[in-house]
């Protein structure tokens, strides 16, 4: 089975407390993957992980016949398998996703903050549900190329996504991954001891300070010279 690598959009939240078992604040979210190829993150995680399985990863409206993929990214740019979303249509137990191979079912955790490949061929719905992390949230970012993503279901000011202990001096940059799979432009973490009035995201050229909202399971690229981590903002407060 050859490997074929979405854009999401009309997107579908809901967030709410669950009261009867616990304090844990539990969420949904349910968005149209477009024909095609994208780049995504994860908006939720199981109860006590920091990451959510892939099982929770369901297809709506699918055509399960080996023609819906998806490949989790590893933060330093390195891939799982090709995993394929089969329907019980062809034969397998239940829907869900299964080795290309040998049709058994795959059992993987996609972290917080983690990448994922998707390859559609027709526009289907992808259901997730967890838990929302409360308070502010802290991807680590080792030296080198990274793959994140916000991970929260809400839209965050690119400006509210900082970085901790950056050095700001131009060595630490970003790239917005669009959810039709166009890439922004590269742009530049600076801190105020270069000069710029606050600790911020700038065009590389003018070091004017960026204004731009980053969608809920957009996936982004963090080049670092040294070991460093990104802040987002706390969903619910």
């Amino acid at each position: 089975m050859q490997p074929r690598f979405p854009a999401p959009s009309l997107w579908a939240t809901g967030i709410f407390a669950d009261g009867v078992s616990s304090q844990e604040i539990v969420g949904y979210q349910t968005k149209t993957i477009k024909a095609g190829f994208s780049l995504n993150t994860p908006t939720f995680t199981d109860v006590g992980s920091d990451g959510i399985d892939l099982s929770k990863f369901k297809l709506i409206n699918a055509a399960g016949d080996g023609t819906e993929q998806i490949q989790i990214l590893e933060q330093d740019g390195s891939c799982s398998t090709i995993w394929t979303w089969l329907n019980t249509d062809i034969g397998v137990e239940k829907d869900g996703w299964y080795d290309n191979d040998t049709w058994e079912p795959i059992s993987q955790t996609v972290k917080f903050g983690q990448g994922y490949l998707m390859a559609v061929d027709a526009d289907v719905e992808l259901q997730t549900a967890g838990t929302v992390k409360q308070g502010t949230s802290v991807i680590k970012l080792p030296s080198g190329f990274n793959v994140v993503g916000n991970s929260t279901p809400n839209e965050i000011d690119l400006q509210k996504m900082k970085l901790l202990n950056a050095a700001g001096d131009g060595t630490e940059q970003i790239q917005i991954i669009e959810q039709d799979g166009s890439c922004s432009t590269i742009w530049t973490w600076l801190n105020t001891d270069i000069g710029v009035e606050k600790d911020g995201w700038y065009d590389n050229d003018t070091w004017e300070p960026i204004v731009k909202t980053v969608k809920p399971g957009t996936a982004f690229l963090i080049a670092v010279d040294a070991d460093t981590e990104l802040e987002l903002p706390a969903v619910v407060k």
